[in-house]
Formats: C-alpha cells, structure tokens, sequence
C-alpha cells in the first residue's frame, strides 16, 4: 500500500485539539461514518502507555506497506519519552498517528471514507469534544489494488426518460411531502391522546380521593351523632334518677313527720302543738341544730327559754303585721275608691 496515496481533510484540527486537550482525555473513539446515520464502531484508544506504546516510534514500525509515510511528518518522540514516564503530549502525538494509520488502513480500496473523533474523559465521567475528517485514498490507476472504482459510462437519457423523471421527481416530492405530513399528524395526535389520558388520569385519581375524604367527613358526622345521642340519654337518665332520689326524701321527710306527729299526739300534746312538733321534726338543718350539745345546754336555762319564747312571739307579730299590710294593699288594688267610682 501506498502511504502517499493517502490524504487527510480536517485532521489537522482536530490533531491540534487532542493536543491542546491532552491532560483532560481518557480515550478516544473512532467511527466510520460515510454512511450517514450509520455509524460503524472502528477501534478506541486510550490514553495510557499501554496503547501508546506502539505508537511512539515516528515513521512505519510492522511494516512499510502498511504504515502511510505521512505518518513521519509528526513530531518525534525523545527517548525518555519511551522509557516509560509518558507526557500527555506524547501520548495525544501517539494517538494521533493512530488515528491516521486506522482511518488510512480502513480506506483501501475505496475512493474515500469519512470518519468520526469522539474523545472523552477518563471513565467517559465528561464528553469533551466530537469532530469529523476525510481520510481520501488517491492511489494511481496502475496499481489495480488502490485504483478507485470506475463507474461504467451510462447511456444518455432519451427525451421520454427526461420527461419521465421531470414528472415523477414532482410527485416522489409531493409523496415525501404527504409522508412528512403524516408522520407530524400523528406524532402531533399522539402527543394530544397521551396529553388527554394523562389529564383523565389525574381527574380519576382526584375524583377517588375526593370520595374517600366525603366518606371519612360522614363517618366522622355519623359517630358525632352517635356520641351526642348517647349523651343526652345518659342525662336523661341521669336526671330521672336524680328525681326519683328527690322523690323518695321527699316522701322520707313526709314519713318521718308523720311519725313525728303521731308520736307527740301519743305523748298527749295538743294537736296545735304536734303541727308545730311535726314541722320542726321536717326541717333537717333544724333538727341538727336543737341536737347540737352547745345548744341543748342553752335550752336547759330557764332564762334562755324564756328569752327564746320573746323572739318567737315579736318575729310571729311581725309577720302577722306584713301579712296583714300585703292584704290591705291588694284589697286597695281590687277594690276602686269612690272618686274612682264616680270618674268611671
């Protein structure tokens, strides 16, 4: 293979840009790319002495017919470059002669071929930058090996075939046209449907979680209710057994002043007396002072008896004077004067 034969467009650059980038590069890819959209996986190099080392030898190392001779015009590389303590400009030197040996040993036979640089960061953690170049073999057409494919002289186009492809190249057009159409309107509908079902979902999910919340709110009414309904029964019930303990004392104290009253009339007092005995006997708070000992020992004084027997009498004429002053005031009020008599 002829190493001349072999040019290189837009390699300059990106030789210049793996130099500049060297300490930041952990590897390099190469593609074959000449079919666009259809990247072909070529070889990787990595940034390391182990694929370096083959490459640090300026000018062709296996073979002289399979190494390009451009590849001597690259800077050499001192010795102590190769002793093992490699600079990352060494290295970025070695990947560049790779680069054109690989895309070179990859373009035999064929007129050209575009490939691909992708270059990256040590373990890919930061892509750095991605470029393209030509790699053109321009062999002479006496060696039938490197000579470029000759295409067979075609006949030329007839007037019908002229008018042919004038009318078709028109609707192939159109065609394309409607099928780029299409495809939007669908992508376009496609997106509206996921857009709808998404909106719809979301309706559905706030809808159900609506009903939970009204269905704890009722719950929560419904156990209110039943606590307040047990409530006022337990009042109620409370309040008719207050009333029937009121009840029995009442009928107790009635009881017990009718014994009393029995009791004094067997004693023989006066039935005036057993009223008065019997009312006396009915007031608890009475009863307990006359049995207090402090007061039985102030009833047993004569003079205290006495002195009790004039306050009863002064406070019953006192009351009989009220009474008697509230009857004349209502007999005054019923019954009209006669200046109210004659008025009227």
């Amino acid at each position: 293979m002829d190493a001349d034969a072999f040019a290189f467009t837009g390699l300059d650059i990106i030789e210049q840009r793996l130099r500049r980038n060297a300490a930041r590069i952990g590897y390099i890819s190469l593609q074959d790319r000449t079919v666009r959209g259809a990247d072909e996986p070529v070889g990787r190099f990595d940034f390391d002495e182990a694929d370096a080392a083959p490459y640090l030898e300026p000018g062709p190392r296996a073979s002289d017919d399979d190494t390009p001779a451009d590849l001597d015009d690259l800077p050499d590389v001192e010795p102590e470059e190769r002793a093992g303590d490699l600079t990352p400009e060494a290295i970025a030197s070695a990947a560049c002669r790779w680069l054109r040996e690989t895309a070179a040993n990859n373009t035999v036979g064929e007129r050209s071929r575009r490939f691909r640089v992708r270059v990256f960061a040590p373990k890919a953690n930061n892509f750095i930058f991605s470029a393209t170049f030509v790699c053109h073999n321009e062999a002479d057409d006496g060696d039938p090996d490197d000579a470029p494919l000759r295409l067979p002289d075609l006949p030329a186009p007839s007037w019908d075939q002229a008018v042919t492809d004038a009318t078709m190249k028109p609707l192939r057009a159109l065609g394309d046209g409607y099928a780029q159409f299409m495809k939007l309107v669908m992508a376009t509908v496609g997106q509206f449907q996921g857009l709808n079902n998404s909106m719809h979902s979301r309706q559905h999910r706030q809808l159900r979680e609506a009903q939970d919340q009204v269905e704890q709110l009722v719950a929560s009414i419904l156990e209110f209710r039943a606590a307040q309904v047990e409530a006022q029964e337990q009042r109620k019930a409370d309040e008719h057994s207050s009333d029937a303990r009121t009840e029995l004392a009442r009928h107790a104290i009635k009881q017990l002043g009718d014994a009393a009253q029995a009791f004094v009339l067997a004693r023989g007092l006066p039935p005036d007396l057993a009223e008065v005995f019997g009312a006396l006997g009915a007031s608890p708070e009475l009863m307990a002072t006359l049995r207090d000992p402090s007061v039985r020992v102030l009833m047993k004084d004569p003079d205290n008896l006495r002195g009790l027997a004039t306050m009863l009498r002064a406070a019953g004429a006192q009351a009989a004077a009220v009474q008697a002053a509230a009857n004349g005031a209502n007999a005054t009020t019923a019954e009209p004067t006669p200046t109210q008599a004659a008025a009227s």
